[in-house]
């Protein structure tokens, strides 16, 4: 399961959901890249989160099941879901980028799934940081030197048969 931006909030979410024991299923892993993860409290490179939670707000429409209308949703905040760590797979690759205003959240992200329960049992994360480069930019540069590394990253990730070990 990947995604970027906002499908990298889906991935994340399906791996959650898809765990739910009604469920029981799994995938390979999940790939994040750039993903639209946002809080209440901004964090180091967000700054005003005035601007980066209107879209949220936007297509918020009604209330999640989490019943939180605020940037602390899980689905835009999972480190604030109490089911985070309880993912259908034991591979993530988080992908940042350095100069994305939401490069923290997305490192918070893989801190917090590195120390989490999910981490103690085996599942494994891995972090890719793009530096010099702003959200998404692999989607309007294919051909840059850095698109190449990310998609690199992210096809060796796909085809590796085991977790890789720190």
């Amino acid at each position: 399961m990947a995604g970027d931006s906002a499908g990298a909030n889906i991935a994340h979410n399906m791996g959650v959901r898809v765990a739910d024991p009604k469920f029981n299923g799994k995938f390979s892993g999940i790939v994040v890249v750039h993903p639209y993860f946002l809080g209440v409290q901004p964090i180091e490179s967000e700054g005003d989160m005035e601007d980066l939670g209107k879209l949220w707000f936007a297509i918020q429409t009604t209330k999640s099941e989490h019943d939180d209308p605020s940037l602390d949703d899980p689905y835009l905040n999972p480190v604030k879901d109490p089911n985070f760590s309880q993912l259908a797979c034991k591979r993530v690759l988080v992908c940042v980028a350095e100069k994305d205003a939401l490069v923290h959240r997305g490192k918070l992200y893989y801190e917090n799934l590195k120390n989490s329960e999910w981490a103690q049992e085996g599942g494994v994360v891995e972090i890719m940081e793009s530096k010099g480069e702003g959200h998404v930019f692999h989607t309007s540069r294919l051909t840059c030197g850095k698109s190449d590394e990310l998609m690199k990253m992210v096809v060796a990730f796909i085809n590796a048969k085991e977790p890789a070990k720190d």
